[in-house]
């Protein structure tokens, strides 16, 4: 199994179908977004898988950013992906599956999460001292929040009143 791991196509393939089992049908038809391991397209383009119960043998690819890390599927219904090597943000339009917009953001970006409140999406950038910040209306990025060095994983937590909590890992060593 780990032999086939390595193999991009077969990677792809098996995580749309773990990607399926675990899938909730709640909001219609089923559809899963399978995110492909780096390093499987040229460095300028890498493919994202799409994956449905229907096509899971051979999944339509979209083109996104390389070396995918993070996405998330925002509450406009706009698939999310960091592009680690290229500072950017991909952002899908689910219905037609086309990549729509190319936000920059910090060095490396790792994770995405979206405030369900405010609505904005923050990107934890690895490289950088910094959230990004975009506005899932616009795609655009507004005023960075400084919160000390790289940030990989991220969670939100919504207030019942007043502003949300924002909870970002450093992986790095700690800076006391």
């Amino acid at each position: 199994m780990n032999r086939l791991l390595q193999n991009p196509v077969i990677a792809i393939v098996l995580l749309a179908v773990v990607v399926i089992v675990g899938l909730s049908f709640a909001h219609g038809a089923p559809n899963a977004q399978a995110q492909s391991p780096g390093g499987s397209a040229p460095a300028e383009a890498t493919p994202l898988a799409v994956a449905t119960p229907t096509c899971v043998s051979s999944p339509s690819l979209i083109t996104v950013g390389p070396e995918p890390e993070g996405i998330t599927l925002a509450d406009n219904n706009d698939l999310y992906v960091a592009n680690a090597p290229s500072n950017s943000v991909s952002v899908i339009d689910c219905a037609t599956n086309m990549v729509i917009a190319t936000p920059a953001v910090g060095t490396r970006p790792v994770q995405i999460a979206q405030d369900p409140a405010s609505r904005l999406l923050y990107v934890t950038n690895l490289g950088s001292s910094f959230l990004s910040v975009i506005d899932p209306t616009t795609n655009a990025t507004s005023t960075p929040i400084t919160v000390g060095s790289g940030t990989a994983g991220i969670a939100i937590e919504t207030a019942t009143a007043g502003p949300s909590t924002i909870w970002v890992s450093h992986p790095g060593p700690s800076s006391k």
